[in-house]
């Protein structure tokens, strides 16, 4: 995003080869999406409560229904993989309660049930990848709504002091998987590319 911070981090060890292209592959669409309206005023500093409960409004669906997803493939369990403690749909309940904002009606997000677990892989790249610019984007606006973790700040603040690590994890867990199934890695690539998209138009549908 030009003009803007970068909302990533840099990672202390040389990324895998696939990482390497994983992140190139899909970094188009990934800037697309950090250029939304929303993002743009949390980065500016200039967003109301009501903007930042409309946005946790918007991207409640999304886990919603991708984390009812995750739950259909016992791979998981099978790689050792606890996607369980991954969930934030409940961290952004908790904060919308706070605000005294309600939860959609219609949690429905428009994605298709998968077809190769794969496709789970690249869903989790694209959300676990967001906590790391969410803690960017938590002090950010911290000064602005008087956000904490535990008032308003959950969804943002998701894992605290071990978004790194757990952001390793994730990254570990790819690498592995390609490594193992090598044909996998058109499809995580492919499938981050449209979910990238689908978030971004999903924003954007109703922006303030």
């Amino acid at each position: 995003m030009k003009g803007q911070p970068n909302l990533t981090m840099p990672h202390a060890q040389t990324p895998h080869p696939f990482l390497k292209r994983l992140k190139n592959l899909t970094q188009p669409a990934h800037q697309q999406l950090e250029a939304n309206l929303y993002a743009q005023r949390m980065v500016a500093g200039t967003i109301s409560q009501a903007d930042y409960a409309a946005y946790l409004q918007r991207l409640w669906p999304i886990h919603v229904t991708v984390e009812a997803e995750y739950q259909r493939w016992p791979d998981w369990a099978a790689y050792g993989f606890d996607i369980t403690s991954r969930q934030r749909a409940p961290l952004l309940a908790q904060d919308l309660a706070y605000l005294a904002y309600p939860l959609p009606a219609d949690s429905h997000f428009p994605l298709s049930p998968g077809h190769d677990f794969a496709e789970m892989l690249a869903y989790l790249y694209v959300l676990e990848g967001s906590t790391l610019g969410g803690q960017v984007l938590l002090r950010k606006i911290k000064p602005v709504l008087g956000l904490t973790p535990q008032q308003g700040g959950a969804y943002f603040y998701s894992y605290g002091p071990q978004v790194g690590s757990q952001w390793q994890a994730v990254q570990q867990f790819l690498t592995d998987y390609v490594t193992q199934k090598p044909t996998a890695e058109t499809v995580i690539i492919n499938q981050a590319n449209q979910f990238f998209e689908m978030i971004d138009q999903w924003l954007t549908a109703k922006l303030l």
